[in-house]
C-alpha cells in the first residue's frame, strides 16, 4: 500500500470521472460541472417498484436526462448522478414516481465528498478545529492530523488527513500564503470488528462475535495458537502482515489511483 506521506505512487492519479468535463467558460448552461450524487429511496414502508423504467421514466419527466443512475441495496435504492446545479435542486422535490409510490430524494451521505493528504509544517501549532476553519473557503470539511508514537507517547505530525464537501481533489490548498500539494488519500481496509472478515462493519455483521487471535468464538483471554478467519493462517485475524490484508490493501491503491469502484478494483 501506498505511504500516505510520499505523495502520488508510480505515475500520476487517473482522471476523475466525476469532475467537471469541461471548462468554466465553455459550461454556460451548468449542465458539465462535477458530480454530485443522489439518493433515492422509497418513503414510509413503501417500496420500490421492480421495474427500472419507472424509475428512469420519473427522473426525466421532472429534470431530463441525468449523467446517470444505478440501484443498490438490491434494488431496494437507487443512487442518481446529475451534473446540473438547477437538476440537483429540481430532483429532491420529487415525492413520487410516475406509478404513485411516494419517494425521498436527498443527496447522498458519503458519495459527495472525497479526501486527500497534505503536509503543512506552517500550521504545527494550530488545532484540527482552527485549521478546518481557515480552509473552509476551500471546501474542507474537516481536518485529521496524522500521529506517530515517538518514546512511547502519541505525537501528532504535520501531516493532515482533509474531507473535501466536492467530488474532486485540488492539486493543492492554500494556508494563508503557504501552498501544500494534495496527496492521495488511501484508507485501511474495511475490516468488522466482530468476525474480522473484510468488507463490512460490526454494524452489519450478522455473525457471534470471534476471538481475534484463533477465530472461535469469544472466550476471553485467548491461549489458543493463533489462526486468521480470512486466511487460515498462524497468526490474529487482526495481522497487518495477512496476505488478505495485503490484498485489501492492493485494491484500495488500485481503487484511488485509478478511479475505479471497489468492485471494478476488485
Amino acid at each position: 500500500m501506498a505511504d500516505p506521506h510520499l505523495g502520488w505512487t508510480k505515475k500520476p492519479p487517473a482522471a476523475n470521472r466525476n469532475a467537471q468535463t469541461v471548462p468554466d467558460w465553455m459550461n454556460d448552461k451548468g449542465n458539465c460541472g462535477d458530480v454530485k450524487f443522489l439518493l433515492m429511496c422509497p418513503a414510509g414502508n413503501n417500496a420500490l417498484p421492480q421495474n427500472p423504467f419507472v424509475i428512469k421514466k420519473t427522473v426525466e419527466q421532472h429534470v431530463g436526462k441525468v449523467d446517470g443512475a444505478y440501484p443498490i441495496d438490491r434494488h431496494t435504492k437507487y443512487v442518481i448522478k446529475v451534473r446540473s446545479e438547477d437538476q440537483y435542486k429540481k430532483i429532491q422535490k420529487i415525492n413520487k414516481l410516475c406509478t404513485g409510490t411516494p419517494v425521498i430524494i436527498e443527496p447522498h451521505p458519503t458519495l459527495n465528498s472525497t479526501k486527500c493528504v497534505v503536509s503543512c509544517p506552517a500550521v504545527r501549532d494550530l488545532t484540527e478545529d482552527e485549521i478546518c476553519t481557515e480552509l473552509k473557503d476551500q471546501d474542507v470539511l474537516s481536518v485529521r492530523r496524522f500521529t506517530i508514537m515517538r518514546e512511547g507517547k502519541v505525537t501528532p505530525t504535520n501531516t493532515l488527513v482533509v474531507t473535501l464537501n466536492k467530488v474532486t481533489v485540488p492539486d493543492r490548498l492554500y494556508f494563508g500564503y503557504v501552498t501544500a500539494e494534495t496527496r492521495p488519500y488511501y484508507p485501511s481496509p474495511l475490516r468488522c470488528k466482530k468476525c474480522f472478515a473484510f468488507g463490512h462493519t460490526a454494524e452489519r455483521c450478522s455473525s457471534s462475535q470471534k476471538c481475534h487471535n484463533c477465530g472461535d468464538d469469544a472466550h476471553g483471554e485467548c491461549g489458543q495458537s493463533s489462526k486468521c478467519v480470512n486466511c487460515d493462517g498462524n497468526h490474529p485475524s487482526t495481522s497487518r502482515n495477512c496476505p488478505e490484508f495485503k490484498k485489501e490493501q492492493a485494491i484500495i491503491t488500485l481503487k484511488v489511483d485509478e478511479d475505479l469502484t471497489y468492485v471494478e478494483a476488485r
